[in-house]
This record gives C-alpha cells, sequence and structure tokens, in this order.
C-alpha cells in the first residue's frame, strides 16, 4: 500500500500524517477490520469506495466521502477534477498542476476556487 499526507489545505493543517491507500480487492476488503484502532495521525484512504461498513469493528471511525464527491466533480467539470487530485495527492503545487494540465495560471485560479468550493459543498452535506 502507498501512504500519504492528507491535509486541509484551505486551513492549512495536517489531518492525517500516515495515510495508507487501499487499491487492491484484497487491501479494501480487510480494511482496519485486522486493527485494534488507529494512532493518531493515521488513516486508511480506501479507493474506490461505494460505502463503508462497521460491522466488526472494534474501534469507531470517522468517514470522509471524498472519493464519491471527486467523481461527482469529474462529471460537472474534469479539469478541475484533475486539477484538485494533482494539488492534494501528487503534491504539486499550483503552477506545475497547471502547466501539467496546459492550462494558464489564471485558469488554474479559477478551477482550483471551483473544485474546492464544490468538495466542501459535498462533503458538507
Amino acid at each position: 500500500m502507498r501512504r500519504l499526507v492528507a491535509r486541509n489545505t484551505s486551513v492549512n493543517t495536517v489531518v492525517a500524517e500516515r495515510v495508507a491507500v487501499a487499491t487492491t480487492r484484497a487491501s479494501r476488503a480487510v480494511g482496519l477490520l485486522a486493527r485494534d484502532g488507529l494512532a493518531p495521525g493515521e488513516a486508511l484512504w480506501i479507493v474506490p469506495s461505494r460505502g463503508v461498513h462497521t460491522w466488526g469493528m472494534r474501534f469507531t471511525i470517522d468517514i470522509v466521502a471524498l472519493d464519491e464527491a471527486l467523481s461527482r466533480l469529474e462529471r460537472h467539470d474534469e479539469v478541475a477534477a484533475r486539477l484538485v487530485k494533482l494539488r492534494y495527492f501528487a503534491g504539486l503545487t499550483h503552477q506545475d498542476a497547471a502547466e501539467a494540465l496546459g492550462i494558464s495560471r489564471s485558469a488554474a485560479d479559477r478551477l482550483w476556487a471551483l473544485g474546492r468550493a464544490w468538495l466542501f459543498r459535498e462533503l458538507s452535506k
């Protein structure tokens, strides 16, 4: 499994310092069931995920429906979704992400604002 850092860039805080990414059928199926808990700063990102069950869990969890929200953003504006993914998950700077997408800095600014607002609204429902 890959490991990432999860950041909330709107308030400049680290949400989780050690994010494991479960992308295989086996790692998604096991999830957190084999664990007694998560240490402070740990998280598991299950990709893709249409839902999460807590049957058999030995501890409580907070669930963030980011993957589904990103999928909806991608259907609304594919370039905005790609920009968000490059910034959040690949760790590219704003300028590097704009160049990778072949768009201007001002277009990236507009798409970044759209993507952040979209995700905030979707995750606040």
